[in-house]
């Protein structure tokens, strides 16, 4: 792979990989030494660099196969290493941060808009971060009543969003574009 390629591939992926890593592994130094490991492994292969989608997906998997192996070579738990999935919808792109904070103002205004029982689980859990049990303790609901409201609350925001909102995604979800503040959306204002 030439040092432009690399370059290239360092731009686009820097940001989002290190996000991708810090999730998984919380000492801020093993994981920028994990990026550098994954940089490396990046630098010694050679694949076609034109196909987008495969390089994303070769890039995670890189990085994957890195946060395994630094698991394993500390000895933890086997449980932890099966469940890191790859899972493409959960890359953050930071190039879009613009149309992701609009789009974030949007869906806060928007709570207001769903019935109280399905605005009430979704910012106890999506804000205050509280697991089902604590909402449903919380709400004197059934655990699996909640998980329903909030299947339901997202249901509703996201009917809201695109009934007045333009949103456009690649297809791993990353946001490339939404609407503006400047738009009059009748949920967002």
């Amino acid at each position: 792979m030439t040092n432009s390629e690399i370059n290239i591939i360092w731009k686009k992926f820097h940001n989002s990989l290190l996000f991708f890593i810090q999730k998984r592994i919380k000492k801020k130094e093993d994981a920028n030494d994990i990026l550098q490991e994954v940089f490396v492994k990046i630098a010694q292969s050679s694949i076609d660099t034109t196909s987008v989608e495969k390089l994303t997906s070769w890039v995670y998997t890189i990085a994957r196969n890195c946060i395994i192996d630094y698991w394993r070579s500390n000895k933890t738990d086997l449980e932890k290493i099966s469940s890191l999935e790859f899972d493409p919808a959960q890359i953050v792109e930071y190039s879009n941060k613009t149309e992701v904070t609009s789009l974030t103002g949007c869906v806060k205004k928007m709570i207001k808009h769903l019935p109280e029982k399905y605005s009430t689980v979704f910012i106890l859990y999506e804000t205050k971060k509280l697991n089902h049990k604590q909402i449903a303790e919380k709400l004197n609901i059934s655990v699996s009543g909640s998980k329903t409201r909030l299947q339901r609350a997202r249901e509703k925001l996201r009917e809201l969003l695109v009934s007045c909102c333009k949103v456009e995604s690649d297809i791993y979800g990353n946001v490339l574009n939404s609407c503006s503040e400047e738009e009059n959306c009748k949920n967002c204002n």
